[in-house]
């Protein structure tokens, strides 16, 4: 670096005398010098030469150019700018003061007044620039100088200049231009930005001044962009006294994962910003779920996607359909020890009974300790995907946002079971106490009501609070029925893993295993309801083990169907039962009937009853219900029942299957930025489900605003064949060849699209989902007439698909065309397009 700025002072030596080092950062060097013609003191920065080496001057210099044209009272202007011998530098004016960093370094928190203050000030230079068409990228309290009481913004454009001179490079690398700690969601992500970026970045700012640290931490620059993307902020806390409420809902809003969520512009930020504490003049906010997690996942597509994205009913269910509680919101709890993640216990031994003993007593415990005032407790579905000890007791503490964890072992013969508990400081991993348990005069059932009091003691001698457990017994008090049931779970998760791995006969074999133990457990205690629903999930579960869809559903929907009845003359509105049957019949409407009303409207009536509050597991029930809504062509309801799906429960058994629907139900609304962030943390999140690259690849072939790229496309067509289950491939691989074909038509290389189409054709016959893709890439093809005919080919074996017809935009071509509008009905969906 000596001789780099050596090589700078020798040639502007006329123009600039440079004094000092006085600064340096991820990007360039800062010098003091003092500009000769005007006799006033300026800041060079010099680009670090490796980075200055990777860039096209040219671009930079010019996107310099255009940031140096900004003129306002809180940016730092830019003097000059230019290249020596490869070197890149840009003038700006020297600040007498500090930046925010080195004040946060002295004084953390600042005092609240102060802080809002500031904020205000970047908030009106970040709305001026936005007007310009310009975004910063990179706010951050290092870009923000103090003058006297006022902030100014540094280093406008910078980051977009750099982010535009290397736009090959970047794109290539994955690199994302920003600092971690304050970088936005879709930052962090690698996708497109916009000024509700810098919102993001500013609220994290604030969020410091307020509490001294950002929102986010951790180790290495990948954890912190992960967390960025997935948690929730911890609480805001100050030692001298709290922050006002409004301010709090204020940085909420900024801090939200979906850009569409935040406020819009940065102005409407420092108009929220000048709310005082008084109510008459407080800004009115919109309501926003505190730290929503809106952001990541989703699996199965509705209807004529569904095809393409086959399996939605994968057994997604979970264990009994809603019998889980839901996972409460990580923002809220963060490290509270009321807040409990109960881990699945381990199971040694050679007994296979053993492990169902486990897994039964850790859902019982979650269950009962659920029911405890002044406790909130993780579901099962929240746990489950920790169960391979794998993950450090601090990362599982952060993930969920609890402040104690249970643990335990469970072993020995079934005579003779010994369970040994520990109860876990989650933030050090430290045992704060165990105890080892062994079958009371009750039998198993009561050991897991021994176990659920001895933990509720640990509670009370660690945590200083009289909790107070509403204990009760399981639902049933037949030792024997309960084993059964719970060995009945274990082989239900068995066969779903050997559906997937491919192994379809085996999957019906063991299916057969767990109904004939729940058969068993429902008649060694009549009046438990639990066996005869998870016998109906069974019938439904079979559905998915042959790809003739109507006729496995005109054999097991009925069972389904008269399980659920009888579930519900035992214990009437039960929601598991009533989400049961409101499922079957949504596959029939859908499959069987193909369209009736009768169908359609006995699925709403079940899936709605479902969600009562008493449904301590509504998310299925709403998915499922976002699914009918969907098909129906209500796609903003059907959104807005995912986004319920997903608040209620993140970690859900089908959570791919709802963020794939938020995808889906965005990309109808024509919601295209949600849309791409909804399938980009999908594949970030499930990178082995193969729907995800589904999602890319129809993006490709959408007027998404998506760069038409053939070889992506191709790519991604290898990778799903990869990841999609061996059972389903032969048949999902044509389908995914149209969508390429698809895309190379957008590219314009209509010669490839067609041999593509063909090849396709030719792979896929007698599959009548294909005229569907067919279709979509006719259209792009500009062969109206042809796309007319697989159309009508398509409805007639699907004619339940008209709503998604209407609303899918590679249409919106022909949607005029009154051959199209006679196929799929007169009026097209009301679309609701991003602001």
């Amino acid at each position: 670096m000596p001789d780099a700025i050596e090589r700078l002072r020798t040639a502007l030596v006329r123009r600039y005398a440079i004094e000092r080092e006085i600064g340096r950062g991820g990007m360039a060097y800062v010098y003091l010098a003092r500009d000769l013609q005007h006799q006033r003191p300026v800041a060079v920065k010099l680009l670090r030469p490796e980075l200055a080496a990777s860039l096209g001057n040219d671009r930079f210099l010019r996107e310099i150019r255009i940031a140096a044209a900004l003129t306002h009272p809180h940016i730092v202007p830019l003097y000059d700018s230019g290249e020596v011998d490869d070197l890149l530098y840009f003038i700006m004016p020297y600040i007498e003061g500090e930046s925010l960093r080195e004040r946060l370094r002295k004084t953390r928190p600042l005092p609240v007044d102060q802080a809002v203050h500031l904020a205000r000030d970047v908030a009106a230079a970040l709305e001026y620039a936005h007007r310009q068409g310009i975004i910063h990228r990179d706010i951050k309290p290092g870009n923000v100088l103090l003058n006297g009481t006022e902030a100014l913004v540094a280093d406008f454009g910078i980051a977009r200049a750099i982010t535009v001179a290397a736009e090959d490079e970047l794109s290539e690398t994955g690199l994302a231009m920003g600092t971690p700690a304050y970088m936005s969601p879709e930052q962090c992500g690698g996708t497109e930005v916009d000024a509700r970026s810098d919102i993001y970045s500013l609220g994290c700012v604030l969020y410091e001044m307020l509490t001294g640290t950002p929102p986010f931490s951790g180790g290495t620059a990948q954890a912190i962009l992960a967390r960025h993307l997935c948690d929730r902020p911890k609480p805001m806390e100050r030692e001298d006294d709290d922050v006002p409420r409004w301010l709090e809902r204020v940085i909420e809003r900024a801090l939200q994962k979906l850009p569409a969520d935040r406020f819009a512009t940065a102005a409407e930020f420092g108009a929220a910003l000048e709310a005082t504490q008084s109510v008459s003049n407080r800004v009115a906010l919109p309501q926003v779920s505190r730290w929503s997690r809106r952001s990541l996942a989703a699996g199965g597509l509705a209807l004529t996607l569904l095809a393409g994205g086959a399996m939605y009913r994968l057994f997604g269910t979970g264990r009994s359909g809603g019998a889980d509680l839901a996972l409460l919101e990580a923002g809220d709890r963060a490290l509270d020890p009321t807040h409990i993640a109960v881990l699945y216990f381990e199971s040694r031994g050679a007994d296979p009974s053993v492990r169902s003993t486990a897994d039964g007593l850790t859902e019982d415990l979650i269950d009962q300790l659920g029911l405890v005032s002044g406790l909130s407790v993780i579901s099962a579905n929240g746990v489950r995907r920790f169960r391979t000890g794998a993950v450090p007791i601090d990362s599982i503490a952060r993930s969920l946002g609890v402040g104690s964890i249970v643990t335990g072992t469970v072993s020995g013969s079934a005579a003779d079971r010994r369970v040994t508990v520990r109860l876990l400081d989650a933030a050090t991993g430290r045992q704060l106490q165990s105890k080892v348990l062994t079958p009371s005069v009750h039998g198993v059932t009561g050991l897991q009501d021994n176990l659920a009091e001895e933990v509720a003691r640990f509670l009370r001698e660690q945590l200083g609070q009289q909790v107070a457990l509403q204990a009760r017994r399981s639902e049933t008090h037949n030792d024997r029925a309960w084993l059964l049931l719970r060995q009945a779970q274990a082989a239900r998760d068995d066969a779903r893993d050997l559906f997937q791995s491919g192994d379809t006969a085996a999957s019906r074999r063991t299916l057969d295993t767990a109904d004939s133990l729940l058969k068993v457990a429902a008649g060694l205690d009549p009046a438990w309801a639990e066996p005869l629903v998870i016998r109906g999930w069974i019938a439904a579960d079979r559905t998915d083990l042959d790809v003739a869809a109507a006729r496995v559903i005109r054999k097991w929907g009925p069972r389904a169907i008269a399980l659920a009845d009888s579930a519900l003359r035992r214990q009437p509105d039960l929601p598991a039962a009533l989400e049961l049957r409101g499922y079957i019949h949504l596959m029939n409407w859908q499959f069987v009937t193909r369209g009736s009303p009768t169908e359609r409207t006995a699925a709403e009536r079940d899936l709605r009853a479902a969600l009562v509050p008493d449904n301590s597991s509504p998310a299925s029930a709403w998915d499922r219900l976002s699914f009918l809504l969907a098909t129906s062509g209500s796609f903003a309801e059907a959104n807005v029942a995912a986004r319920r799906a997903y608040e209620a429960d993140a970690f859900l058994a089908s959570a791919p299957a709802i963020v794939q629907r938020l995808w889906l139900t965005s990309m109808l609304l024509r919601r295209w930025s949600e849309a791409t962030s909804w399938c980009d943390q999908g594949a970030r999140r499930f990178p082995e489900d193969w729907q995800f690259g589904f999602c890319q690849l129809m993006m490709l072939s959408m007027p998404s605003g998506a760069k038409p790229d053939a070889a992506r496309a191709w790519r991604l067509v290898e990778q799903m064949k990869r990841t999609a289950p061996p059972s389903d491939r032969t048949m999902l691989a044509p389908r995914w060849q149209m969508i390429a074909a698809g895309v190379l038509a957008r590219a314009g290389l209509t010669d490839s699209a067609r041999h593509t189409a063909q090849a396709a054709r030719v792979a896929a016959a007698g599959d009548p989902e294909l005229d569907f893709y067919d279709a979509g890439v006719l259209v792009l093809l500009g062969e109206r007439t042809l796309t007319l005919g697989a159309l009508e080919r398509y409805l007639r074996f699907n004619p339940g698909a008209k709503a998604l017809l209407r609303g899918d935009p590679r249409f919106d071509p022909i949607s005029a065309d009154r051959r199209f509008v006679e196929l799929v009905g007169e009026t097209r969906p009301i679309v609701a397009p991003e602001e």
